[in-house]
């Protein structure tokens, strides 16, 4: 038997994350930028989020 395939984060969790580390001083600004870009992630997804409307 092999393992099961762990689910993806939904977008709301990897923004959440991305944020967290952001706000606790983890990640410099570059880095937040980058993580954005590589998780195809918008202003417009932080305004969804702290709206709660983001899946």
């Amino acid at each position: 038997m092999g393992k099961r395939p762990q689910p993806q984060p939904t977008k709301r969790e990897r923004l959440h994350d991305i944020l967290g580390r952001y706000g606790d001083g983890l990640l410099t600004r570059e880095q937040f930028e980058a993580l954005m870009k590589a998780h195809k992630l918008t202003d417009d997804d932080i305004d969804a989020y702290c709206r709660d409307e983001l899946e």
